[in-house]
């Protein structure tokens, strides 16, 4: 992979392959339509920050789990990615800033790829807040976080490594980890991945509230998944 620029974001993601990724929506749904679905996730982010990073000064990059399947096929042919490594998730997302840092990155944003809908705006902002010393977060509802963003000029902060994923406490955790680093926090607003069945409609009324189709791929497939959209008083009952 070439030297980066100074500011990239990284998506961390999978190859979709049914089974291996949204399996908790998929236990509900199907694996093969959640994976259909997650699929249309990582389009729609390609297709928005990719040019928002040009309008705005950062590179987007990508971090894959290990895995047959060649995430350029979706992302786009000149894609940056990178293979994640290390024992556990934490250890990986730990590893991504020591490969940033060595590939001549100073400020790095991470971000996953559970938000289709998440703003070119928070990333802005979040590139915007970093500064030496400071780590930026984006809370979501589900008590862990959406981004994380903080300056490699002294090198990769070990906010990562102990922190269990994918609980309830992982914000929390961070935020301590943080502290004890002597690392000031700033919090973006929160937002909400799209794990359980429950956030599909979530998601739809999301979507819906922007006006102009800033997912496309993804409103394509909710429509496959879940018909014409319901009557308001219908909407309760309808994923």
């Amino acid at each position: 992979m070439p030297m980066l620029p100074t500011d990239i974001l990284v998506v961390v993601a999978k190859y979709p392959h049914p089974g291996q990724v949204k399996t908790r929506l998929g236990a509900t749904i199907g694996y093969t339509s959640a994976a259909a679905l997650y699929r249309a996730f990582l389009a729609d982010l390609a297709e928005r920050f990719v040019p928002a990073g040009r309008e705005h000064g950062f590179t987007v990059a990508w971090a894959c789990a290990p895995g047959p399947g060649q995430l350029q096929d979706i992302v786009g042919r000149d894609a940056q990615v990178l293979t994640q490594r290390g024992a556990d998730f934490a250890d990986r997302l730990y590893y991504l800033a020591e490969d940033m840092k060595t590939l001549g990155a100073q400020r790095l944003v991470i971000t996953s790829s559970d938000s289709p809908h998440l703003a070119t705006s928070l990333v802005r902002d979040a590139f915007s807040a970093i500064e030496p010393g400071r780590v930026v977060l984006g809370p979501a509802r589900d008590g862990g976080y959406y981004l994380i963003g903080f300056d490699l000029t002294p090198g990769a902060p070990d906010l990562f490594r102990g922190i269990q994923m994918s609980t309830p406490y992982v914000l929390h955790e961070t935020m301590a980890r943080a502290a004890a680093l002597h690392f000031s926090v700033c919090l973006l607003p929160e937002t909400f991945d799209v794990d359980e069945v429950g956030d599909l409609e979530r998601l739809a009324e999301e979507l819906a509230r922007a006006g102009s189709p800033i997912c496309s791929h993804t409103q394509e497939m909710l429509q496959q998944l879940c018909g014409p959209a319901p009557a308001e008083d219908e909407m309760a009952h309808a994923f």
